[in-house]
């Protein structure tokens, strides 16, 4: 008995230590699909993500293996293509095109791909060549270029038709050497999701109940940050939270237009004191003018008014700058009116206008004041989902696996270091799979 045991725990270590080699020699292996020329490179570890699902998943087998309602729809008869597995996925961009992001996957079956990519990515338009096909979509925001083995998609911020970059990495791609700083820093990072270059690191961790954000990034070029900020301080039933102690440097001296109204960066700049508050907090009543028609007894159409008051969210945005220079630069361009932001501009909710010392306060609020505190925290973000979700009803259902998120900056030498957290309302669920079930 005792020699049988000893031949089943060598049995088990041996394929404990095959299945160690596997997964390392996928791993080694996956590195291969980032190409020379990646500036910025994000990488997905599969391998660990699927580990982490599988081991939550022992402890809570109801939620995984529940039959979802959703998919008892059979109208649909379309057979998926199926794709590899990677161990790892990698999203790039490469230095021609810095605002198209790239990424790919082996194909095991390109049975139905077409249909599939419509269905999912709304890729619609295809062009079949020799030995590829290539697809797009109208504005060549998404497009793909796929064989038999291997599929190429892309995400164009500014729409730019990519065809000659894409058939490029299909045919052409010439792995990074392993030896790169970006190479030896991705292998090394233990993240779930790891984004590295241009003096970025961004950090982010799927556990059990929550995700974990950490790196550092710089905004050198477009925000010179303090190591000090003035911090508003939370207004009653927050919802919503967000802030940014920065002063913008001459590269945003660009002129961008907001509902068909052009503005200067640099007249804005000029203004502008370094600091900004947004804040959704509480409920207000709204009163708005319904206009509807009739016909009278003459058959004559007449206008009526009827006055509909509504609950919204309280709103106070607070900038620091040069107030009066301000108001006037922005009445001058339509925006403001009458110490009201202009409903041509934003109709959804009315917006009074106040000046306070160096403050130009944006808001619906009777309460809008709060004090200002010194803080490291030159920038966050605080969301508290089930207050968001009292003052803006339309998030109702949308976001209730959501519970808090937190994403704070503070100056670390010439970057910002950034940490942050979302909490989820099921504590014993990884947080991965509440974003997927839902």
């Amino acid at each position: 008995m005792l020699k049988f045991l000893k031949r089943a725990a060598i049995v088990m270590l041996l394929l404990l230590l095959a299945l160690y080699l596997y997964l390392q020699l996928r791993q080694s292996r996956s590195y291969n699909n980032i190409p020379e020329g990646a500036n910025l490179v994000m990488r997905a570890n599969i391998d660990q993500l699927f580990k982490k699902l599988l081991f939550n998943s022992l402890t809570n087998p109801k939620y995984y293996y529940q039959s979802s309602s959703d998919s008892t729809d059979t109208d649909d008869e379309t057979e998926d293509p199926s794709f590899v597995i990677p161990a790892n996925v990698f999203v790039y961009n490469l230095g021609a095109t810095p605002n198209t992001f790239y990424t790919s996957l082996h194909i095991k079956d390109s049975t139905g791909i077409q249909a599939f990519l419509k269905k999912k990515l709304s890729i619609d338009q295809y062009l079949e060549e020799d030995n590829f096909t290539y697809g797009f979509t109208d504005n060549h925001q998404l497009q793909v270029i796929y064989n038999e083995d291997r599929a190429f998609l892309s995400l164009s911020i500014d729409r730019q038709n990519v065809k000659s970059e894409l058939k490029d990495l299909l045919f052409n791609l010439k792995p990074m050497d392993r030896n790169t700083p970006i190479i030896t820093a991705l292998r090394d990072a233990d993240s779930d999701i790891s984004l590295l270059g241009e003096s970025n690191e961004l950090n982010v961790d799927f556990n059990t109940g929550e995700v974990i954000i950490s790196g550092l990034t710089s905004f050198n070029k477009y925000l010179k940050t303090p190591n000090q900020a003035s911090v508003k301080q939370p207004l009653d039933s927050l919802g919503l939270h967000a802030w940014l102690s920065a002063t913008p440097t001459d590269a945003l001296d660009t002129l961008f237009t907001i509902n068909h109204i052009t503005l200067s960066g640099d007249t804005l700049r000029t203004y502008y004191h370094n600091a900004i508050d947004f804040q959704i907090a509480e409920t207000t009543l709204q009163s708005d003018t319904i206009i509807t028609y009739d016909y009278n007894d003459d058959f004559e159409k007449v206008e009526q008014k009827e006055i509909k008051t509504s609950k919204v969210p309280g709103i106070c945005i607070a900038i620091k700058c040069d107030s009066d220079a301000m108001q006037r630069y922005l009445k001058n361009k339509g925006i403001l009116d009458n110490a009201k932001v202009n409903e041509s501009f934003f109709p959804l909710y009315s917006l009074n206008t106040t000046q306070k010392d160096s403050l130009l306060i944006i808001h619906n609020l009777t309460d809008y004041t709060a004090n200002y505190k010194s803080s490291e925290k030159v920038m966050g973000l605080y969301v508290d989902f089930n207050q968001l979700q009292t003052q803006l009803p339309i998030l109702n259902d949308k976001v209730d696996y959501l519970s808090k998120a937190e994403l704070y900056g503070s100056k670390e030498k010439e970057k910002l270091k950034l940490e942050g957290s979302i909490k989820m309302t099921q504590s014993d669920l990884n947080a991965l799979i509440q974003f997927i079930k839902k």
